[in-house]
């Protein structure tokens, strides 16, 4: 009996290990579909949301046709006109400008620098000698006390002037500024100076004769 107990046991066993097999190889056939399918809801899960459209809400510039059209398919077969092209522009020109430091006062509107003179461009030059009349009558010396307002304003400073060169001899014409200001503009605004004939400072200084400034003032002193 034993031989036969033997068999039936390990008949048992067989059977046994083919039950696991089948199961086994049953698992292994879900597998790689399971992988599948947590792949596809990974990529649904990444998808972007669908946005919104843009909607343009700037006024739209209607364009005609005929305006933009084709110089080939326009109607006028006239030709076309060569255009000379822009000349260049001309190159600036640099400023000559020369710094004369310490100028001594002359006169209003004429400056020293040793032996050198310069005249105040646009101006009378204000003798020193030169004689106002008070709203009385009674002279005062407008010349001498014009004189001594330019020669407080210049206050020894250097001046910039339109020359070419910081070296001539004689007496020479220019235009000078103390840092913005030009000097004779500042004079005859003040009614130190009289403009010769320049518009635009002969109305500066109708201003200051209106306003009784200056020379067409009564003594300051």
């Amino acid at each position: 009996m034993r031989p036969v107990g033997t068999f039936l046991t390990g008949l048992a066993g067989v059977g046994l290990w083919s039950l696991a097999l089948m199961f086994l190889s049953t698992d292994l056939r879900q597998t790689p579909d399971r992988a599948e399918e947590m792949a596809d809801e990974l990529v649904i899960s990444e998808a972007p949301k669908d946005k919104p459209p843009i909607i343009e809400t700037r006024p739209v510039r209607p364009i005609s046709p005929d305006t933009f059209a084709s110089p080939v398919a326009a109607s006028d077969t006239g030709g076309f006109e060569r255009i000379a092209p822009r000349p260049d522009p001309a190159p600036a020109k640099p400023e000559r400008v020369a710094v004369l430091p310490r100028p001594q006062t002359i006169d209003a509107g004429r400056m020293a620098f040793g032996a050198r003179t310069l005249q105040l461009r646009g101006v009378k030059p204000t003798e020193r000698q030169r004689l106002c009349q008070n709203s009385d009558g009674t002279p005062w010396p407008c010349g001498m006390v014009a004189r001594t307002q330019q020669r407080l304003f210049l206050r020894n400073r250097s001046v910039a002037c339109d020359i070419a060169s910081a070296n001539w001899t004689g007496t020479i014409v220019a235009a000078c500024r103390i840092g913005d200001m030009d000097i004779a503009e500042w004079l005859i605004s003040n009614g130190w100076t009289e403009a010769a004939d320049d518009p635009a400072l002969m109305t500066l200084s109708e201003a200051a004769r209106s306003a009784r400034l200056g020379l067409f003032g009564d003594d300051p002193r």
